[in-house]
């Protein structure tokens, strides 16, 4: 008998072009009790985090309107409670070494291990719980300006 998610009831925003990316993730994501949201762009995705107010957000680094990194910066200002994790499949140091500077929570490239995915996401959640007793009110600060 598999024993309930320790997280469940967490919203996990997925920014990536690719729906056969996001259709992956939210399967692995639902076996795990995580309810998953999808933009195909980072215009979607900051009306999604203002709205959803997602608990944590997977990111793509090429997007059709931007940088992955730009849309980064701009989620951080929506949502600073939510941690970022970059997964992407053109994945290099120097790209590593300045998402990682720019205060990504973690940095995955393509193809993952389902475990090493969840491992990721149990710690990500975790360290965002830290943050949001700290940040509370972000996302609905946001919500209110716009």
């Amino acid at each position: 008998m598999k024993s309930a998610p320790r997280y469940s009831g967490h919203t996990i925003l997925v920014v990536d072009d690719e729906k056969s990316v996001f259709d992956v993730l939210s399967r692995i994501f639902a076996e795990d009790g995580y309810a998953t949201i999808w933009a195909e762009n980072g215009r979607r995705a900051l009306a999604l985090a203002a709205t959803a107010k997602p608990d944590l957000i997977f990111l793509d680094l090429r997007l059709p309107d931007g940088s992955g990194l730009d849309v980064m910066g701009e989620l951080k200002m929506v949502c600073k409670d939510a941690p970022i994790i970059i997964l992407t499949g053109f994945g290099s140091r120097d790209t590593a070494r300045s998402a990682m500077e720019a205060g990504v929570f973690d940095y995955l490239t393509k193809p993952f291990k389902p475990k090493d995915l969840r491992t990721v996401v149990r710690n990500a959640l975790e360290a965002g719980r830290v943050l949001m007793g700290s940040m509370e009110g972000d996302c609905d600060q946001f919500q209110h300006q716009l």
